[in-house]
């Protein structure tokens, strides 16, 4: 299994990636801004504030079903006409 970067050595790729800082901060804030949203809908509403089971192999599989489920949920909510089947 691998791991990403540090947060450190990530800022600096994408400073490398748009050329410029302020490019670079404009999208580190976005990315900030969207992951913590997602981070707060799982442990609010999923109650995933602690994982109750144990190895970073479990822990990946709990945080990849929640995943899923939270992209499920947003893609019924923005297009249901797409991923649910016609009624009726």
């Amino acid at each position: 299994m691998t791991f990403p970067k540090s947060c450190a050595l990530r800022g600096a790729a994408r400073r490398q990636e748009h050329g410029s800082e302020p490019a670079a901060s404009i999208s580190e804030g976005v990315g900030s801004a969207t992951i913590e949203t997602i981070n707060g809908d799982l442990k609010d509403h999923r109650g995933l504030t602690r994982f109750r089971v144990r190895g970073i192999d479990r822990v990946t599989s709990v945080l990849l079903l929640s995943v899923l489920t939270y992209n499920l949920l947003r893609a019924i909510a923005v297009a249901p006409h797409i991923v649910l089947p016609p009624t009726g």
